[in-house]
Order: C-alpha cells, then structure tokens, then sequence
C-alpha cells in the first residue's frame, strides 16, 4: 500500500477535511483500487472521522454542515467495504432527524422511516444489544412525538412498546425506567398554555400511573436488586420534571419513598466501579436532601466496597469521610450533640487509615485540609488540628497545586482571619487575584456577602475595591496573566501589593483583541 495514501488519509482524517477524503475516494476507483486500499480509506478515514464527529454532535459541538454530511459518509463507507453498515447509517440519520424535529423542519417522515428502519436492521444483525437498540427506537419516536397532532398518540405508543421491549431484555437499566417513567408521568396535554396533543396521551398515562405500582412488584419476585434501579429513575424523573419546570404536585412521591426504602438491600453479587459509585452518590444525595442517616451509611457501605477492590481509591476515601460528617451533621440538626462527635470522630479516624493515599491527590488531599478546617471551627468536645498544622497542610496544597486553583490561596486568607491578620489575608488573596484576575469574580462576590457585617473592615474595603476594578474591566477582558506561580513564590509581600497596583493598570489601559 501506498504509504502517502494512509499518511494522507490520517491527517485528512485528523483535519476533519471531508473534501480531501472524497477526492480520495474518486481515486479509489483509478488508482487505490486494491480491497486494502478501500477498506483503508473506509475506517482509518471516513469511520475514524464519522465517530469523531458524532462524538462531538453528543457534545453539542456538530455543526449544520457536519451534520448533512455523516450521511454521504456512510454512503461512501458502505461502497468502499460493499456492505450495509447499519450502526453509523442509524446514527447518522438519529442525528439529523433530532436535528431537523429541533428546527421544526416538517420534512421529517422519510427521515423517521430511514431512521427506524436502520435501527431495526441493526438489531437484526446484532442481537445482543436488542435491548439498547429498542431503546433507541423509544428514543427516536419520542423525538419526533410533538411534531404531529395527528399521529402524537401514535409515536407516544411506539416509545411506550420499545421502552418496554428493552426493558424486557434488560431490567436493570436506570437510563430505560427513567425514560419509561417520562412517558407515563410527563404531562404532555399542554404546550405553553395551548391544547398540543391528543387527549388521547394523557388517558393512556392515567391508566399507566394506576397500574405503575403493581407493575413495578411484579419485576420484583425474581429480582431483589431492582428497588434501587426504580428509585433512581424516579429521582432522575424529578430532576427532569425540574429542569422542564413542571409542577411537582403530581410527583409520585409516595411511591418514590416507598422504592427509596426496599432500595435499601441494594447489593449486587457483580457490578462496576462506576456503577457502584454511581449508586453510593444516590444515596448518599438522597440521604443529605431527606436526612436520612440510613441512606448515607446505606452509601459508606458501597463506597467501602470500592475501597477494598482497587488501590487507587483516594476520592472513594474522600466520599466515606465526607458521609460520616455529613451523619454528624444531622445529627447536629437533631440535637444529638454526642452522636455528632462520634461520627465526626469516624471521619477523623477513617481519613487517618487512608492518609498515604488521600496525600497523593491533590484535590482530596484539599479536601481532606477543608474537613480540618471544619474540625478547627467545630463548637464540641472533639481533638481539634492547631493553625500551625492547617497552615503547614495547606501550604502543601497550594505547592501541589501550582497556582492553578483559588482555593488554597483562600483558605491562607480564612487562616490569616483566624489569627486576626488582616493585611497577611489580603496578600494571599493578592497572590489568587494576580494569579487568576477576574476568573475569580464569583469568589469575589461570596467574600464580600460573608464579610459586609464583619469586623475584617480592611479586607471588606479591599473586596470593595476589588469589586469596583473588576466591573471597570470587564467589557472586553480577556484572561492573560504575567507572572507565573513560581515567580510569585520568591516575591515579598511589598513586591507582590506593588506588583498588583501595576497590573490594575495595565488591565485598564489594554486595549481589546477585537472591535466591534
């Protein structure tokens, strides 16, 4: 094989340079003509691309043009390899049709059908993912469910029968019963105040929300773990009631709680590291909102599980000593001042355990500074950490960090108010604001709101400053700093103020990167 042809295939690949690929393939049909060639161009050039660009429409980066062409992709694709390729042909329809329903394009029927009847190919060819590809059908039917008055309650039923097709190929899918909760739970009779959809919708939802309950146990006989997977679909069902800001009243709460109890024996024989997390943060989440000690212990229990079967477990550690404090808290809050430092105690002592790996990351080892800070501030009968060894870890963090985060920087302030020295807090919040400017703005505002009716009235007066210099500048700024961490480091502190003055300065008097 021509060793220009691959080297110019990669790079035409890597430029997202379509047009040099398609003369590529015009030449396919003179001069690479072998099959290795072909299958060459097909998936180091087109595919490789192909999966780059749906990738980057998944992250909201694709544009228009990128879009029309995935299609002419695949085409050329299936002519180089002489065979269908069903995967990236349904992807690549799936993404034009969200595309054209988003513009309120009334050309989608040909797009539905080419787009329904690749997945169904797909899931001819590839059995074993029947369940995420019926799922991908729901998804496909409820895009385009508010397109048609006419034909709304027809796609609500198709998503309805895939959602189910897939979950009865696979319960335990979150992502699924969340989905399947959405079609029943959504109100979708109403649009911005007007009629929208057949009534026909929210009959058949009334009569799905009757019979949710019974439907639910009945999956339960022959699977104990799948309490946790309908808890955490309904609490994704929220969340997306939320985001759409619809009223909650309707919000199967007492059901919810229910499922959130049974999830409690939620303990598979196999699972994942994410999943396990994934888990361990619901209910975690979910014990902090309700306060609800055992649904937090219900998480340090699977964060352990994580623990004990990897090495690198420091932020597993981080999340089991956070869950304790947060216990203490709420305990706090119910005045059972005694469990509360017992349970902060167990946050000590595990970070304690886990020391050496906490320390060798460092935003767990920040994180683990920020809980001796909170054990320094702690009005109760606990060992607390002296100043001198805060500011000995912190001042590890902040070397650790290199200047690219504001929180150390911060955290020397609260010290330096600790001791009541105001004009060492305003050098370390000097050191963050030459070091990040005004990308610390909203940092800015929290310390001006927590110390307006304080008695750090200096400090407040330089916030204040602050504040004002960063308004001056905005219009226009752009983040380009001069010194560099290390150069601050071997500066005094008159040199760092002076430094500061002189900037403030140069940012007034720069002029923009561009006009209008």
């Amino acid at each position: 094989m021509d060793k220009t042809f691959k080297k110019q295939i990669k790079e035409y690949a890597h430029n997202y340079d379509i047009t040099q690929l398609d003369h590529l393939y015009e030449l396919t049909k003179t001069q690479y003509t072998s099959k290795k060639e072909r299958k060459q161009l097909a998936k180091k050039g087109y595919c490789s691309l192909f999966w780059e660009m749906n990738y980057d429409n998944a992250c909201g980066k694709l544009t228009e043009t990128g879009i029309f062409n995935l299609l002419p992709m695949v085409d050329k694709m299936e002519v180089l390899l002489g065979k269908k390729l069903w995967r990236p042909r349904s992807a690549a329809y799936s993404i034009l049709l969200e595309h054209l329903v988003a513009k309120k394009d009334i050309q989608i029927e040909e797009i539905l059908k080419n787009t329904v009847f690749a997945l169904e190919n797909l899931k001819l060819k590839s059995p074993n993912s029947a369940y995420e590809i019926d799922y991908q059908l729901a998804v496909t039917y409820k895009t385009v469910l508010k397109t048609s008055n006419e034909k709304a309650f027809n796609y609500w039923e198709k998503a309805k029968l895939h959602i189910e097709n897939s979950l009865a190929l696979n319960l335990e899918q979150i992502t699924a019963w969340s989905f399947y909760l959405q079609l029943i739970y959504f109100p979708y009779l109403q649009n911005e105040s007007k009629i929208f959809l057949s009534e026909k919708i929210n009959d058949a939802q009334q009569n799905e929300q009757n019979r949710i309950q019974e439907k639910l146990e009945s999956f339960t006989k022959n699977n104990k773990q799948l309490p946790y997977y309908f808890a955490a679909s309904f609490k994704e069902l929220k969340d997306h009631l939320k985001w759409s800001k619809i009223d909650l009243s309707n919000f199967p709460n007492t059901i919810y709680h229910y499922w959130l109890d049974k999830s409690l024996n939620y303990y598979p024989e196999k699972t994942t590291r994410f999943e396990t997390t994934d888990a361990s943060h619901f209910f975690h989440n979910q014990g902090l909102e309700y306060s609800r000690i055992d649904l937090i212990e219900k998480a340090i229990q699977l964060y352990q599980r994580v623990i004990d079967a990897i090495d690198e477990n420091a932020f597993e550690v981080y999340y089991v000593a956070k869950a304790w404090q947060d216990i203490s808290k709420i305990y706090l809050q119910q005045q059972e001042n005694l469990k509360a430092e017992e349970s902060l105690q167990k946050a000590k002592d595990f970070y304690e355990v886990h020391l050496t790996s906490i320390k060798q990351n460092p935003s767990t080892h920040s994180h683990y500074a920020d809980f001796l800070e909170y054990c320094y501030l702690y009005n109760g009968n606990i060992e607390k950490p002296s100043l001198n060894e805060l500011t000995e870890i912190i001042s590890i963090v902040e070397k650790e960090s290199k200047g690219f985060y504001s929180r150390p920087y911060l955290y020397l302030m609260r010290l330096s108010l600790y001791k009541n020295n105001e004009n060492e807090a305003i050098h370390h919040l000097t050191k963050t604001l030459i070091l990040h400017e005004l990308c610390i703005k909203n940092e800015v505002d929290e310390l001006l709101q927590k110390y307006k009716d304080s008695n750090y009235q200096e400090l407040y007066t330089f916030l204040q400053e602050t504040k004002a210099f960063m308004l001056e500048i905005t219009e226009n700024y752009y983040l380009d700093t001069e010194l560099k961490w290390e150069e601050i480091q071997t500066m005094s502190i008159e040199a760092i103020n002076e430094y500061w003055i002189k900037r403030k300065e140069q940012l007034r008097k720069r002029k923009p990167t561009f006009t209008s």
